[in-house]
This record gives C-alpha cells, structure tokens and sequence, in this order.
C-alpha cells in the first residue's frame, strides 16, 4: 500500500503585528519544518520528507537522474507554492497601496537565495509573478504599481536624484533592492531593462509639450525662422524654449 500526496501549495504572511526578524518564514508539511523560506511568507506544501522531517531531497542543478521525492518537491517549488506566493505578492500589492503594509516588508516576501531550497523558490517566484502588476513606482508617499515582466528601471548614468524626480513628472520608473533585482534577472534570464536616452528624450519632449502645447522647439529650421523686422517673441512666448527651469513646471528640468 502507497501512500498518495496530493500537488498542493500555499502560502500566507503576517500582516500585523509583523515578526521581527524580516525573512523568519518557515516552510509547513503539516507543522512547520526546521527549513526557512527565505521569505517573510510561511509556506505549505505536500512535500516527501524523509522519516526525521530534518531533510526536504531536491535535485542539484547539474542531477541528471533525481529521485521521484526530488522531483515531486522541485515540482511542487515550481508550481503550487510559486503560484501560491504570486497571489500573495498581488494581494500584498494592494496593501502597500491602502498603507496597511510597509514597502520594505514587501520586498520581504520575495525570496532570496540562500541553500537549494531558497534559490529554488527564489526563482520560482519571480518566474509565477513577473507577467503581473508587482512592480512599485514610488512618488513621495505613494506607491503605484507597473505590469511585467520587462519595466523600465532606474539606470546607473543618470543620479537617483533626478530620476525621482522623472518619476514626479509620471515617468513609470521602477527601483528594487539588489537580492531582490539579482533574483528578478535570474529568473527573466537577461538583464532588466533600464531607463535608455531615447526614452528619456520622447518622454521630456512629450511631457514639456503637454504642460506648455504653444511652445516650438528652440532651434527652428530657417524656413520657418521670422522674417527680419519682425517683433521678437518675449522667452515665455510659442517661439521658443527659453523658460527659467523654474518655470518648466517639471521637477525633472528643475533638478540640478
């Protein structure tokens, strides 16, 4: 007679009062195991443990054969609890939004490598949630969120500065702390993307336009330049661009 496990995962975390120690959850089968999730997130799932419960097999990245127990668990990482921590992380999106759950804490709920486990986890994670709206842009006090999986993120060119300020003027920039980033590129398999100067141009351009639509650009072609004599435009006028950077009405163009 077999004893049959069912493919199931889920995951919670404490909203209020918050543990003290910001990544001190634990993986459950039934009662909470000796593993740590790596996460603020305390897990369930229908492992194979051995007798002792003191050993969770899973495959080494470079096993070519596992074992059925380390397959089924690699499985059950990848699949249940990844799509369990995805709905946990959207739920939490609104939290942080509603200021019922701190940023930092939510940061806390992705896992971050650590031994096999973890960085399995880690992975998986990113790879359930990464298509969905989990990605902070955070103007002054509030948060709002972008879809996946590719936002633009803060570049290293440009100081954090200014691009907060881009971000007061609505550009959608996201920024994550590094163990977090280093699990998001894992798990996309390329490098983030990053805020490139095209963008940044089409977006000041647009955004300039928007706030003053009866300016021109300064550099007017000479077909279109004012015949001699005529009266020239005061520097607030549609004829150029000479405004104080005060006057912008752009955080950004005000930044120095």
């Amino acid at each position: 007679h077999g004893v049959a496990l069912l493919p199931h995962g889920a995951a919670a975390v404490r909203v209020s009062p918050v543990e003290i120690e910001p990544r001190g959850g634990r993986i459950c089968c039934g009662p909470p195991t000796p593993f740590k999730s790596g996460s603020c997130a305390w897990l369930q799932g229908s492992f194979a443990l051995l007798s002792s419960r003191k050993a969770l097999p899973l495959p080494e990245e470079d096993e070519e054969q596992p074992s059925l127990d380390k397959r089924w668990n690699k499985m059950l990482l990848d699949g249940p609890v990844a799509w369990s921590m995805r709905g946990l992380v959207q739920h939490c999106t609104a939290l942080v939004t509603e200021g019922d759950f701190p940023l930092e804490r939510f940061f806390a709920l992705f896992p971050v490598r650590g031994e096999r486990l973890q960085s399995i986890l880690a992975i998986g994670t990113w790879k359930a949630a990464m298509n969905q709206a989990v990605f902070p842009v955070v103007r002054g006090s509030k948060v709002t969120w972008v879809q996946g999986p590719t936002p633009t993120f803060f570049c290293d060119e440009l100081t954090d500065h200014l691009q907060d300020a881009l971000v007061r003027d609505g550009m959608n920039l996201v920024r994550l702390p590094d163990p977090i980033m280093v699990e998001y590129e894992a798990a996309l398999g390329r490098p983030r993307e990053i805020l490139k100067a095209e963008e940044l141009c089409d977006f000041l351009r647009e955004k300039f336009q928007s706030l003053h639509p009866g300016a021109r650009a300064a550099h007017e072609p000479e077909s279109t330049a004012k015949p001699e004599g005529a009266e020239a435009p005061d520097k607030h006028s549609e004829g150029g661009l000479e405004l104080d950077p005060q006057d912008t009405k752009m955080a950004s163009l005000a930044t120095r």
